[in-house]
Parts: structure tokens; sequence; C-alpha cells
């Protein structure tokens, strides 16, 4: 009896434990990346900021913010939370969102604040876009995760709306991340053809990361029931699990559609592609039939024509015959003039 108490205490703690564990491993993943990118940018390795030749790459400021919130959401995962970690994490949310907004403004505004490379000596462009500044799609996600942090850490289990909308904003974040992977993974990144700085592609995986650590968080929060503890009980649990199948499910299908639509744009280019290349080569055909045309009818005023067999065997028969070369040269100008 003792014993099977035992193992149904540690499997409720190990359930417990297990949203703790994701949301902190996907925090670790989201602040890992900021972390290797301003590591890129300190010893000039431009690789670890973009993953590819050619991609915009993380900017300074976007890896310092992923560094803070992951730091914060692996600090705030674990419950209960102490006053210091709760201040810590509401300062991190609040001041990131307020950041995030003034960077989003200015880069609307087309304002590129030399602040933004914390120090560091940058410049040169990535396909025509400067490259060390914030994307604003990327200041409007590190806007939806500072309110979703602090939604989180700010709810009750008196009051779980505002779990409940930390969950929103969580989701937010989660499908804006798989949209830009999406985008590069089908090769089309989004902004790349547009004026705005588009988004790196480590800045969204790192998105991603941070979206579902932050979705994590606020279910968890918002599905609370105990009072007075943060933790989770076996219903809950069970709501989580179907929460994160659907989400797996939701996913899955953003997935398959992107695919899918990916697949029919490309079809419809290649069609749209070989329909021109068709029709440039039945024009050239066509001048070419037309050439080829001309230059027998070209051929058909010299051939079995008496009149310039005989002035030609009299050029040839007389070389000083003068009369016989000016013949010619009409001849042959008349037919180059009807080849031009």
């Amino acid at each position: 009896m003792r014993a099977s108490s035992t193992v149904v205490a540690t499997r409720e703690h190990s359930q417990r434990l297990a949203p703790e564990v994701l949301a902190r491993a996907c925090a670790a993943i989201a602040g890992g990346f900021g972390f290797i990118a301003l590591l890129g940018w300190i010893l000039g390795f431009p690789l670890l900021t973009s993953l590819g030749p050619g991609w915009i790459p993380m900017a300074p400021s976007t890896a310092l913010l992923f560094l803070l919130f992951g730091t914060a959401l692996i600090l705030c995962a674990g419950t209960p939370l102490s006053r210091g970690t709760y201040r810590i994490g509401m300062a991190v949310g609040s001041a990131g969102a307020v950041v995030a907004l003034l960077l989003l403004i200015l880069s609307l505004l087309g304002i590129a604040l030399q602040a933004e490379h914390l120090g560091i000596a940058i410049s040169g462009t990535s396909n025509g876009k400067p490259i060390g500044h914030i994307s604003p799609l990327a200041a409007l996600s590190f806007v939806l995760a500072g309110l979703s942090l602090v939604a989180s850490l700010a709810s009750s289990p008196d009051r779980p709306w505002r779990a409940l909308a930390g969950f929103v904003f969580a989701c937010l974040l989660v499908f804006a991340g798989t949209v830009f992977l999406l985008a590069y993974l089908f090769g089309t990144p989004v902004l790349y053809s547009g004026k705005f700085i588009p988004p790196a592609l480590t800045t969204s995986l790192a998105f991603a990361a941070l979206g579902a650590g932050l979705w994590v968080l606020a279910g968890s929060r918002a599905w609370a029931t105990d009072k007075g503890d943060d933790r989770i009980d076996a219903a809950s649990l069970r709501a989580s699990r179907s929460l994160i199948l659907v989400f797996t499910l939701v996913g899955a299908g953003l997935v398959s559609a992107g695919y899918l639509y990916f697949q029919h744009q490309e079809k419809d280019y290649r069609a749209h592609a070989e329909q021109q290349l068709s029709a440039i080569a039945d024009l050239k055909l066509s001048e070419l039939a037309e050439y080829r045309e001309e230059r027998l009818a070209d051929g058909a005023v010299f051939y079995r024509n008496a009149a310039f067999a005989a002035l030609v065997r009299r050029a040839f028969d007389h070389p000083g015959d003068a009369q016989a070369e000016a013949g010619l040269r009409e001849w042959l100008a008349r037919s180059s003039a009807s080849v031009e």
C-alpha cells in the first residue's frame, strides 16, 4: 500500500514538473539562439547570426532581448515563485515590451538607432537591407512576448483571465514564429522583397521556441485550481494535454496547408513560365523560318542566272575588265541591300 502511494506521488510529481521542464527547455533554446548570435557578432562569425549565406542576420538588440526573455522564463517557470523572481520576470516582460514597442515605431518610421548594435562595429547590407537592426515583425513579436509574460505572472487562481490573456498572446507568438519558419522553409522569406527589414531565420526559430515556452507557462497558470498553489492538478493536466494535442494538430495543419499552398503556387509559376518560354520559342521559330525563306529568295536571284554567270566568267577571264567588275559590284550591292 505504501509502495503504491509512493508510485502515485512520484507520478503526480513528475506530471507537475513536466510543464516546468518543457517551458524551461523552450526558454533555453530561445536564449541560446540569442547568445549564439551575440557571440557571432562579437567574434566576427556571420554564420552564427544568420545560419546561411545571403540571409539577414539576427540583430544584436534582438539577440539581447531573446537572452533576457529566455533567462526570465527559465526563472519564472518554477513554482512557487519567490518575490525576487517575480520582480525579475515582471521587469523583463514590461521593459522588453516597452523597448520592443519603441523599436517597432522607429523601424516603421525608417529610423535605425546605432544603439541597437550594442557597441559592436557593424556595417553593410543584406539583400539591400541594413544589417544589425531589428525587424518590425520581430519587434511586434517581442511586444506579444512581453505582454504574455506579464499577464501570466500577474495571474492568480482567483484571476485566471490574466493567464488566459497571456495564453492568447503566446498563441499569437507561436503562430507568428511558425509563419516565419514556413516562409524560410518554402524559400520565400517574409519581407525580403519589401522595404522593411525581414526577420532572420535564427529569429524565427527563437520566436517559435519562446512562444512555445510562454504558451506552456500561461496554460499551466490559466488552468491552475489549487488556491495558493500555482501547480496544476490531474484534471488540469488532462486539459493541458488536450490543449497540447490541439496545438500540435493546428501546427501540423498550418505546415500542411502552407506546403500545399506552396506546391500550388510553384505549379502555377512553372506553368506560367513554361507558357512564356513556349511563346518565345514559337516566335523565334517563326522568325527563323521567315529568315530562311528570305535567304532562299535571295539565292534564287543568282540560281541559274545566265547574265550573272556570264558576268562572273567575264570578270575571271579578264581581270582588268572594269566594266565587268562594276557590274558584279552592282549585283552584289543589290543582294546585300535585300539582306539588310
